[in-house]
């Protein structure tokens, strides 16, 4: 609710608002407007008068919104992701290549979105998802507010090299090492 003095229209974030008396035979006006934000957001109210002239201010809405990643299925295989959040609020699943981002900052240039993730009950809860979503392996996912690119969490996902792929590595180098050493002893023998 927007109460004015003098004013023929406002309007909410370019929304127009409504009237509970007619501005044109009232002086004071309050103005009502619904607006449902699934996300922090900024909103901007411009009221106009018979002049033509505006007078804008702006408010923060916050919205409650926490989430963090419990866990993230096998790399490789179709799985979910599982967050634990706020009941009755849905949150969207990115991922990414890049992990320089966290809390608070912007989803990154090259985040892919996976799905979504509907909390089912009342305060804290625990839920999964997207169905079907193949897990990326060296990615970053990423939980935010539905519709919001502002990140709650993010779960680094970087996979370590296993035993046989360390073993394969070492025998690669044994063998770049030795073909220098062998180099070297041809050019000396020439």
């Amino acid at each position: 609710t927007l109460d004015t003095q003098n004013a023929i229209s406002a309007t909410i974030s370019a929304v127009p608002m409504t009237p509970d008396v007619n501005p044109n035979d009232n002086f004071n006006v309050s103005w009502s407007a619904t607006h449902v934000a699934t996300a922090p957001t900024v909103l901007t109210a411009t009221v106009t008068n018979p002049d033509g002239e505006t007078s804008t201010c702006t408010w923060t809405i916050e919205v409650n919104c926490a989430a963090s990643i419990v866990s993230v299925g096998s790399a490789g295989s179709i799985g979910t992701v599982t967050i634990e959040g706020i009941g009755s609020v849905t949150y969207d699943i990115y991922y990414a290549d890049s992990c320089a981002n966290g809390a608070g900052d912007s989803l990154p240039g090259d985040a892919i979105f996976a799905g979504q993730i509907t909390l089912v009950g009342a305060g804290i809860v625990t839920g999964s998802g997207p169905a079907g979503h193949a897990i990326v392996a060296d990615t970053c996912y990423y939980v935010t507010c539905d519709g919001s690119n502002i990140i709650l969490d993010r779960f680094a996902y970087r996979t370590v090299p296993t035993l046989g792929e360390w073993g394969l590595i070492a025998f690669s180098l044994l063998l770049v090492g030795a073909g220098v050493v062998l180099m070297r002893k041809r050019r000396l023998a020439q």
